[in-house]
């Protein structure tokens, strides 16, 4: 009986050894694949948080980018208005003062002067002058003398006061114009003008 006994208790001891040993096996496989899945997660965490301050980072650039490129437009485009709006003021002004010159004996020579330059480029024949109301009144007949000595003849038309002063020449066919009235002359500075406030405002632009 004894003997049962001793055998039994070895064969517990052995049992419960191997199933004791073997529990703290599979715990400590457990224990390293839970501390594996933990490092795991955590550096997936790590990971994620990375991309999301690097997205987050990215998407932050971009807009401030993009507002800058837009406040960059907002600034050429108010440029380009205000540069439109002191161009026409600058052309105004130049109309109103040469509308004034119109007045002085010196716009008269420089008109005369001016009409014989034309005279000496036509050929003989009739010819439309073209001159404001006051320029027609005041130097019309001085004009057709000049022209007569040159066998041209001129038919007087008045313009409208909008051309400033100056003249036009029309053939009588009217297939072409001569245009040297004030107004185109000064239309024609327009592009100089817009170059010139061009190149005020990059200058601006380069003190900023």
């Amino acid at each position: 009986m004894i003997y049962i006994e001793n055998k039994l208790e070895m064969f517990e001891n052995v049992v419960y050894k191997n199933r004791v040993t073997e529990y703290e096996r599979k715990k400590a496989q457990w224990d390293e694949e839970k501390e594996r899945i933990q490092k795991d997660k955590a550096a997936a965490l790590a990971r994620e948080t990375e991309d999301m301050v690097a997205r987050r980072s990215k998407l932050a650039r971009e807009l401030g980018n993009e507002d800058i490129a837009k406040a960059k437009e907002r600034r050429r485009v108010l440029e380009l208005q205000v540069m439109d709006e002191l161009q026409e003021d600058l052309i105004e002004a130049v109309r109103e003062r040469v509308s004034k010159w119109t007045a002085t004996e010196n716009y008269h020579a420089k008109l005369i002067d001016g009409i014989k330059v034309t005279i000496d480029h036509l050929k003989p024949g009739t010819y439309y002058m073209g001159l404001t109301g006051r320029d027609m009144e005041a130097y019309f007949d001085e004009i057709q003398t000049l022209g007569r000595a040159k066998q041209l003849h001129f038919i007087p038309v008045v313009e409208e006061d909008s051309i400033i002063g100056g003249h036009i020449v029309t053939d009588e066919a009217k297939t072409y114009n001569l245009n040297n009235d004030l107004y185109t002359l000064i239309e024609e500075t327009r592009y100089d003008i817009g170059m010139l406030l061009h190149k005020l405002f990059k200058k601006e632009r380069g003190n900023d």
